[in-house]
């Protein structure tokens, strides 16, 4: 999935914790473009069947979009994450993916519920997005 080699965000939102309740857990795959390649965008939207494609410009009219971004909320990100498998990433990407999916897994365990799966989280949140080298990977 090029686009998402050059143009995604893996993001992992911890909120605060609510009194009694877990701390909330939030996993999203943000693909951004230009203007010209919003079709792109709804293209990736159509064949995951998942995601939204939110355009900064009057939605009326797609020719006026300056910016635009495809997201993929945790309740949609199974499906991209098995298509990224089948055809990895090729930058160094690839590892905050991993480590994504990881928490991925958890959160679906219910490991965010327990002191162990969110320590774990936090130290895979923490090393990912970090431009580290393709030695690396």
């Amino acid at each position: 999935m090029g686009a998402s080699d050059g143009e995604g965000l893996l993001h992992v939102y911890l909120g605060k914790a609510v009194t009694g309740k877990a701390q909330h857990v939030d996993i999203t795959l943000e693909i951004g473009q230009a203007s010209h390649d919003i079709r792109l965008l709804y293209s990736f939207k159509n064949f995951f069947n998942a995601g939204s494609v939110s355009p900064v410009c009057d939605h009326t009219n797609l020719d006026s979009v300056m910016w635009a971004k495809s997201i993929y909320k945790c309740r949609d990100v199974r499906q991209v994450i098995e298509f990224i498998n089948k055809y990895p990433l090729l930058t160094d990407k690839q590892l905050s993916f991993k480590a994504l999916e990881s928490i991925y897994n958890i959160k679906q365990a219910k490991g965010h519920n327990t002191p162990e799966g969110l320590a774990t989280i936090k130290l895979l949140k923490a090393g990912m997005n970090r431009g580290l080298g393709k030695s690396d990977l």
